[in-house]
């Protein structure tokens, strides 16, 4: 499946696909709470050895309960797993048991003496957890509770004891020369707010504090209830692949990744904000401690760009942003599809110039475009709903209007007449009725009553008006560069909406913006593969001096999603790349800078999947990522430009 199948025509599967990504392919590795237990002595024995001696036996019964999300699992298996006899790693007993509604009982193990164990438990959705116990000679019965807080902390204790976690499928124990001495001693140090048993004398340090592991907790736990968030980590951790029971080991090295601590950030405000749903065993961390208070992030590049990373829990697939005149800036939320305010929702959030949240406003179903008019009035192209948002200035945006246009609009602009334009992605058939591809125009003299359908091409998926009022619009097209009916193009329309010309870019064409000399960029998003060939990704300038016969075609990044221009004629371009490494590599997420003839000025670092990208009054690039819930600032990389962007040049 394309990216852009994923991303722009089809929300809804990007929903589900976001929901069977945690129970189908992705697993999990949970934790909990554990602990040595008492009990009576029968069972144990001296047996005579060769040596002259005794040796200490014990049969064992291990017991516990197994939860997540903070209710029971419901089936299972349980494997026990003992240190081996040099004592440098686990060795699996051939004794396990069956999860029954979340509990397991192992009955009449043969150990010997005191008993370190660890358990592991795989579930049918391939989840993976883990929790170790201990217990002395004469204390038969142990009791060895598993959940999300267990596995954080025992794989944070094979990661710190010299293991690692490199199972070739989920069910399989973490790996490496681990002595269950130093595996407990790393154990028994977690700190002691988080209730947990202790089993030996500790003489080493955590790695993880207090409150990240019962962020890491938290948040698996989180995944539970809310798994069409959860794949907001699944997608960001580095070196992880589906299929491997690594997730845990690879969050836990990653913690301090910008875009885990963002995904990780909106597992812990749903938990925060929905206690009664949890009712976890342990404290429920408000933030992560490692994102700051104020959820802002600070780097600075080599070369001296300083990046401001705004993680928001508000943000739920953030896929558009604007400035307005007074340099706020403007996030559209696609969310899960219910309009509102509340964590989750679709909504629209308005930032200050200095990133704080002003507030969040109530729009349609899937917004996937807005744009603001001279009066300050923001727009929002709604893209489940069929209809587009005004939210009113003169109310402080408690007021909107719906106005219904096409089917699947997800682009918008407006001229300097302040008459809306937008483009409609339809079925992919060219046509005038609803459902077909087309773009519709909201007449600013009716106060937007009346409106006019106009022909576009197949698939419009991005709109832009020049200086002379005229409707630029791309078309994504069935897969074929070319000027007929159906093929990925660029339609240049009169104000009055009759076609003037039809002009070949790229594959999948996918934005455009307008410089001041008129000139036309588009974002071609292709292949992948990163070229100046018509099906790779690149970016191609249509020139207005030879009235757009000439076209120039120029290298960006893999998958480009988004771009603009600046007061210098730079352009920029978001490439959301076909992996979530934020970098500046060829194929990672980043954001690149272009010449006005096209060569690359410099690739700055944002953060996973960008989908918009805007330019303000000062010369702040603002980025939004399209899954993660989070904005980046380039502050003063480019030059400023007026907001709001209406009919362009400006």
């Amino acid at each position: 499946m394309e990216f852009k199948t994923v991303f722009k025509r089809s929300k809804k599967f990007y929903a589900l696909f976001a929901l069977l990504l945690i129970f189908a392919i992705t697993p999990l590795a949970l934790s909990g709470c554990g602990g040595g237990g008492g009990g009576s002595s029968s069972g144990s024995s001296l047996t005579p050895n060769s040596n002259g001696g005794y040796n200490l036996s014990q049969n064992y019964t291990i017991t516990g309960t197994v939860t997540g999300g903070s209710g029971p699992i419901p089936s299972g298996t349980v494997t026990l797993y003992v240190p081996n006899s040099t004592d440098t790693g686990f060795v699996p007993t051939g004794y396990t048991a069956q999860i029954n509604n979340g509990s397991y009982t192992i009955s009449n193990y043969p150990g010997t003496g005191s008993q370190d164990f660890l358990v592991m438990v795989t579930t049918p959705s391939d989840n993976t957890m883990y929790n170790i116990g201990y217990s002395a000679f004469g204390t038969p019965n142990v009791t060895i509770n598993i959940n999300e807080l267990t596995t954080a902390q025992t794989v944070d204790s094979f990661i710190q004891s010299g293991g690692n976690v490199t199972a070739s499928s989920p069910g399989s124990l973490p790996l490496g020369s681990i002595s269950s001495a130093g595996l407990t001693n790393w154990y028994n140090d977690i700190p002691s707010t988080l209730g947990v048993q202790s089993f030996q004398t500790a003489s080493v340090s955590s790695s993880l504090s207090a409150n990240e592991i019962e962020s890491v907790a938290t948040a698996l736990a989180s995944c539970v209830q809310q798994t069409s968030y959860c794949s907001s980590i699944t997608r960001v951790i580095p070196s992880y692949s589906p299929g491997t029971g690594t997730f845990v080991y690879n969050l836990i090295l990653n913690i301090n990744n910008s875009s885990v601590l963002s995904a990780m950030s909106s597992l812990l405000s749903y938990a925060s904000s929905n206690p009664l749903n949890l009712n976890l065993p342990w404290t429920v961390p408000a933030t992560l401690i490692l994102t700051g208070s104020s959820g802002e992030t600070t780097t600075t590049s080599s070369s001296g760009e300083t990046t401001n990373v705004f993680s928001y829990n508000e943000l739920i697939y953030p896929l558009a942003i604007a400035i307005d005149g007074s340099g706020n800036v403007w996030v559209a939320n696609y969310g899960d599809g219910i309009p509102g305010t509340a964590f989750g929702d679709s909504n629209v959030t308005e930032l200050s110039p200095n990133g704080s949240i002003i507030g969040t406003y109530t729009a349609g179903n899937g917004p996937d475009a807005i744009a603001i008019d001279g009066s300050g009035n923001v727009w929002v192209a709604n893209y489940a709903g069929g209809n587009v948002t005004e939210l009113t200035a003169s109310s402080n945006y408690t007021t909107s209007n719906t106005y219904t246009v096409g089917s699947s609009p997800v682009a918008i602009a407006i001229d300097g007449s302040g008459n809306v334009w937008v483009a409609n992605e339809g079925n992919g058939t060219v046509g005038t009725a609803f459902g077909d591809s087309n773009v519709t125009e909201l007449t600013a003299s009716s106060n937007y009553t009346t409106s006019n359908t106009y022909t576009a091409g197949s698939l419009p998926v991005a709109i832009a008006i020049d200086g002379s009022g005229n409707v630029w619009v791309a078309n994504y097209g069935g897969g074929f560069a070319g000027t007929a009916p159906g093929d990925a193009n660029v339609m240049e329309l009169s104000p009055t909406g009759s076609l003037i010309g039809t002009y070949t870019v790229g594959i999948s064409p996918d934005a455009i913006a307008i410089d001041a000399s008129g000139n036309i960029w588009v974002a071609n998003e292709g292949s992948g593969t990163v070229g100046t060939s018509p099906s790779d990704s690149n970016v191609t300038e249509l020139t207005a001096s030879s009235n757009y016969t000439t076209s120039n075609t120029y290298t960006a990044g893999s998958y480009p999603q988004a771009i603009a221009t600046d007061g210098s004629g730079n352009i920029w371009v978001a490439n959301a790349a076909g992996t979530a490494t934020a970098g500046t590599a060829s194929f990672d997420s980043n954001v690149m800078e272009l010449s006005p003839s096209g060569s690359l000025i410099g690739t700055y670092t944002a953060g996973s999947y960008p989908k918009a990208i805007a330019i303000d009054g000062s010369g702040n690039v603002w980025v939004a990522n399209g899954v993660y819930g989070t904005v980046n600032e380039l502050v003063g990389a480019a030059t400023g430009v007026k907001t709001p962007l209406l009919d362009q040049p400006k």
